[in-house]
C-alpha cells in the first residue's frame, strides 16, 4: 500500500508518461502524458466499484446521455395494418390460419413492429369489424383446443390389425 502523501516519480510507458498524483477532491489521481495532451483521471478505488472522472487538457470528459428512444405506434403505420389484415383474413376453410398472438409474434419476427396480441386484436376491430366480426364467430363456436383421439388400447390395436388382415386376405394379398 502507497501512501497517499508521497508523490511517485512519472513511469514511462512508451509514449505515455504516468504520474501519480495522490489525493485530489477525495480521489486518487493519476495524470497520464501522451504528447502535449494530459489526461487526469480520478477514482475510488475501495475495492467494491470505482467511480472514475477524467478530464483531458483541463476539460472534463462526460459520457454522452443516449437520446430516449421515440415511441412509435405500430397500429398508425400503414404497412403494419395491412400486414395485420392480410394475416387475419387468411383461412383454411373456414378457420383462421393465425390467432392474433400468432400474428404479433410473426410481426416482431419479421421486424415490421412490435404489438401484443391484444392490440393485434383492436387493430382488426378498428380497421375491418366484419372480418373481426367473422373471426369472433368462428372462435366462439368452434373450441379453442385440438381434439385429440382417445388413445389406442392394445385390445383396440389387436382389433384393428385383426381386421386388416381379414381385409389384405380377402383381397388376396396375404
Amino acid at each position: 500500500m502507497t501512501d497517499d502523501r508521497e508523490p511517485l516519480p512519472p513511469v514511462l510507458l512508451g509514449p505515455y508518461a504516468v504520474e501519480y498524483l495522490g489525493r485530489r477532491r477525495g480521489l486518487r489521481a493519476l495524470q497520464i502524458r501522451v504528447g502535449e495532451h494530459v489526461l487526469k483521471l480520478f477514482a475510488t478505488l475501495d475495492g467494491r466499484a470505482a467511480r472514475v472522472v477524467a478530464e483531458i487538457d483541463g476539460r472534463r470528459l462526460v459520457k454522452r446521455r443516449k437520446a430516449p428512444r421515440p415511441s412509435r405506434r405500430w397500429s398508425n403505420d400503414p404497412d403494419v395494418r395491412r400486414w395485420v389484415i392480410a394475416a387475419a383474413s387468411e383461412t383454411d376453410d373456414g378457420r383462421p390460419r393465425w390467432t392474433c398472438k400468432e400474428i404479433a409474434q410473426n410481426l416482431k419476427r419479421a421486424r415490421r413492429g412490435e404489438m401484443s396480441g391484444q392490440a393485434v386484436w383492436t387493430l382488426i376491430w378498428k380497421l375491418s369489424p366484419s372480418l373481426a366480426e367473422r373471426r369472433a364467430l368462428y372462435w366462439k363456436t368452434h373450441s379453442k383446443t385440438k381434439r385429440h383421439r382417445s388413445p389406442e388400447t392394445p385390445k383396440m390395436r389387436a382389433a384393428n390389425r385383426a381386421a386388416a388382415i381379414a381385409e389384405m386376405k380377402k383381397a388376396g394379398v396375404l
